[in-house]
């Protein structure tokens, strides 16, 4: 029986090798990688007979048909995701390859999104499928189904350690010009509502975080699952270790020096400097909930959170595998693009992340 194949692009990074890592302990599929250098890991490629590896130039759209005409699924966790945008999504639209992509950038959704509507019958687009958005608004799902009856309000505090890449970074700057996101806001009844007073605020954390600072932001990932499940309230604080580190960030987008590609690449470089020098957590990342609802006919409030001491890139990559490893497992494709949220069951990826010992979970009702 022919093994499906699934196409890893950009597979030398912290997010395509998370990706390689899972989709290869699964023994299941022919992985064919590609990366833009023709220098790749002997060792990383010999450890299997199914998997192989070549050269592909996002950009060049031969290559991508060439690399894309063998798979039945592709994952792209090449970036920057504001340069690509459909490029590789729409090789694969226009010849029935599934399609995953960890990134959640609004520039790219949207225009995956516009040629995936222009298509009569496109194959599945899945998108969001990372750490953050994804993992993040997994998260809450499976908060919702798993430990209540109905859920009435959460709050959800995201703080990592490791690095930036270059494209990660890049692809936040592009995300700051432009205006991605609600700032200084929560979800209230399905509807975003903005803060009354102040622009941040600080949280103690379990360890190893400890005490943070925060500033609430809605992406559309977390507005569609705060309406999903129907919470009277939710939050999501991005956490900072520091208040120097919080006001550079907000430095940046307040210069506004994002406006031609050289600003961007001088502010993206500098938000890697910050964050190095501002953060002494190594490779480690927490989501930390504080929900409330009624269980077992009684209201409850439980503190949950889910740590991971790995790379999020890495895991961004892990997670878009589970995604791709669902989609072909299940094998009934509904011709839709949306988010992993909407995808995939909450439930089976923290239950991997957990057996899998890539996370630790922890609840404490109060």
């Amino acid at each position: 029986m022919r093994k499906k194949v699934i196409g890893i692009l950009g597979f030398r990074g912290l997010v395509g090798c998370g990706a390689l890592e899972m989709l290869k302990s699964t023994g299941k599929y022919q992985l064919q990688l590609g990366s833009r250098s023709i220098q790749t890991d002997q060792k990383q490629i010999e450890e299997s007979e199914h998997i192989s590896s070549q050269k592909v130039d996002l950009f060049d759209r031969q290559q991508l048909e060439i690399f894309c005409k063998p798979c039945d699924l592709v994952i792209n966790c090449a970036g920057p995701s504001s340069k690509i945008l459909s490029r590789v999504a729409q090789v694969c639209i226009d010849n029935n390859k599934l399609y995953v992509d960890p990134s959640g950038d609004k520039m790219m959704v949207k225009s995956i999104s516009d040629y995936f509507k222009s298509k009569p019958a496109p194959p599945d687009c899945v998108l969001s499928a990372g750490v953050y958005p994804g993992l993040t608004e997994i998260f809450v799902n499976y908060l919702a189904e798993e430990c209540y009856d109905e859920m009435f309000t959460v709050k959800e505090y995201f703080a990592g350690g490791g690095s930036f890449s270059k494209n990660g970074a890049y692809d936040i700057i592009s995300s700051l010009a432009n205006d991605e996101g609600a700032g200084l806001a929560f979800c209230k009844n399905g509807q975003i509502e903005k803060m009354t007073a102040g622009f941040g605020g600080s949280s103690l954390l379990p360890a190893p975080f400890g005490q943070v600072q925060h500033i609430p932001l809605v992406s559309d990932e977390f507005l569609l699952v705060a309406r999903k499940q129907e919470l009277k309230e939710a939050y999501f604080y991005n956490t900072f270790p520091n208040g120097d580190m919080l006001t550079q960030f907000i430095m940046i987008k307040a210069s506004g020096q994002y406006k031609t590609e050289e600003q961007k690449i001088a502010s993206a470089g500098k938000l890697i400097d910050i964050y190095k020098k501002g953060n002494n957590q190594e490779n480690c990342f927490m989501l930390h909930t504080i929900s409330s609802g009624q269980k077992g006919g009684k209201e409850t409030e439980c503190h949950t959170t889910l740590t991971c001491d790995t790379n999020w890139n890495e895991l961004s990559g892990t997670i878009a595998g589970i995604v791709a490893d669902e989609l072909l497992e299940k094998g009934e494709h509904r011709g839709v693009c949306c988010y992993a949220q909407e995808m995939i069951s909450a439930k089976s990826v923290i239950t991997y992340l957990v057996d899998e010992k890539k996370a630790g979970l922890h609840q404490q009702e109060r």
